[in-house]
């Protein structure tokens, strides 16, 4: 099974177990579901299965409610209650699960059960210190301070998302915060800033945390002002949620999904309820538990294997950093002997962005500010490398190849370059934009060329006034990181030399099939 949500909290309900077993059947049957919640075991029909575990010992009562349920579309998805509860304390766990048949069709679009805003709008649901809401929360600039106050909590183990006025939209704020916490509820709190708000928060944070202009930014616990990493915090422009809000608000939320189901279970579960029979974790017995131990240390040695590759890719990225800054410094140097003084004069700002904060927005990007690229049907290849988390490393790498791409062809028409796009990374013509050459290949290998099946998984469509098919192949690539899966790729087409003049972008997504990846 792939846990695709989590969410873990303290709940102040008297007799939570069942009062949870009450709120489950309700959910359950507002589904459409026609089974009743037996007191233990288990009911099923051909669509769905309910099951139920609970036990006591001493002052302690838990439950754990199940339901499976069968889609027409190969899928099962499996929700899974844990409520535990003493006189001191109560805790509901939750979990969301699926399996598919087509592992490598369109992710889902996951949204969190509404169960658990039957739960928060119910009680004082805690997750650490910030009391989860079920809504977002909106403020003009009397309320900055309350919001400085959940921001800066030391005791917060939530993100919190907040989303800046935009002057152009002003009601644009809350459509995207209603989007947002539809996606993230029981994850992350919601704020939407109105009146002046915004800019009172910006004075707050400084420039290295504020949120402006329509953008959102998730805020991970533990932030400080100054913060050490800045850039933990992650921001999303506007353009993200335009014209649709629940896209930008599905990129954010599995972006925070990754660490979510990450969650562990809290210290009363762990001590007292897995010791009871059945409630080894979610009822796996040991079998199952030394298959899973098994998968994790799997895991633990693909992890290790990134982390060898990032540290090579970061000590590649500061010995280029040093290059180009001990060329900038003998650039001014020569500037300088030749009476050009530039020290202290400002770097113009570019005509577009510098920065993407995943693929899918890099993609949008290039479509708004890249006229000599063309970018294809691959959003949703794009959108499946969201739920890594290093997709905004992947979306700026993305970003960055995008405005090289543009950068070549516009030296191609311009005739100041004659050759391909690694050529043209390679000598790096005065005032271009390149990448660096380790991320082009220029072609494929050729057992991947002369395979039928991987050949056709790199053949995408084009204008016919390109190919007369309607499609060509786009074995021309750009990697955006090497090692393990999914590895993300970038393939285009190179027309700059034909009738367009245009790069067109077929695919960015994890890795293409190849005997490598198979």
């Amino acid at each position: 099974m792939s846990l695709v949500y989590r969410t873990v909290f303290s709940d102040d309900l008297p007799d939570l177990p069942r009062v949870a077993r009450t709120f489950f059947a309700e959910w359950i049957a507002s589904k459409g579901v026609t089974l009743d919640v037996p007191e233990s075991g288990r009911v099923d029909n051909e669509a769905n299965t309910v099951e139920v575990l609970s036990d006591s010992d001493g002052d302690l009562d838990a439950v754990r409610l199940r339901l499976d349920e069968e889609s027409g579309g190969g899928e099962r998805w499996s929700t899974i209650v844990t409520a535990m509860a003493t006189p001191d304390e109560g805790w509901l766990w939750l979990d969301l699960e699926r399996v598919s048949d087509d592992v490598y069709g369109r992710p889902p679009v996951v949204a969190p059960p509404r169960l658990i805003r039957t739960f928060l709008e119910s009680s004082v649901c805690r997750a650490g210190s910030t009391v989860l809401r079920s809504t977002f929360k909106v403020i003009d600039e009397h309320g900055v301070e309350d919001l400085l106050d959940e921001l800066l909590d030391p005791g917060r183990t939530v993100p919190v998302n907040v989303v800046s006025r935009d002057n152009a939209d002003p009601g644009a704020a809350r459509a995207r915060a209603e989007a947002l916490i539809g996606a993230v509820v029981g994850m992350a709190n919601v704020w939407a800033l109105e009146g002046m708000a915004t800019s009172q928060l910006s004075a707050r944070l400084g420039d290295d945390l504020h949120v402006y202009g329509g953008a959102v930014r998730t805020y991970l616990p533990g932030l400080t002002i100054p913060d050490r990493y800045p850039g933990r915090h992650r921001f999303a422009r506007k353009e993200l949620f335009e014209p649709n809000p629940r896209h930008g608000a599905q990129v954010i939320a599995r972006a925070l999904t990754s660490r979510a189901v990450h969650t562990r279970p809290p210290l009363l579960f762990r001590q007292r309820v897995s010791l009871m029979p059945g409630f080894t974790r979610h009822g796996r017995d040991a079998g199952q538990l030394l298959e899973e131990l098994l998968g994790v240390e799997e895991d633990r040695d693909r992890i290790q294997a990134e982390l060898d590759w990032q540290i090579l890719e970061t000590e590649e990225e500061a010995t280029r950093a040093e290059t180009a800054e001990s060329r900038v410094r003998w650039l001014e140097r020569q500037l300088a002997d030749a009476n050009l003084y530039v020290s202290g004069v400002p770097t113009p700002e570019s005509a577009y962005p510098s920065k993407a904060a995943d693929c899918v927005q890099a993609l949008e990007l290039a479509k708004q500010f890249l006229p000599q690229v063309v970018v294809g049907d691959t959003m949703d290849s794009a959108e499946a490398l969201e739920q890594h988390v290093k997709s905004g490393i992947w979306g700026q790498k993305a970003w960055d190849a995008l405005r090289a791409l543009e950068s070549y062809a516009e030296a191609k028409g311009a005739g100041t370059s004659t050759g391909n796009f690694l050529s043209f990374c390679r000598t790096s013509p005065p005032g271009s934009y390149v990448i660096p050459t380790e991320w082009v290949a220029a072609a494929e290998n050729e057992t991947t060329t002369n395979n039928p099946r991987f050949r056709r998984a790199r053949t995408f469509p084009v204008p016919t006034e390109v190919n007369a098919d309607g499609e060509v192949y786009m074995e021309e690539h750009i990697k955006l990181e090497k090692g393990s899966d999914p590895a993300p790729r970038m393939h285009f087409w190179d027309d700059t030399g034909g009738r367009t003049g245009k790069i067109y972008v077929g695919y960015l997504g994890r890795h293409l099939p190849s005997f490598d990846t198979n």
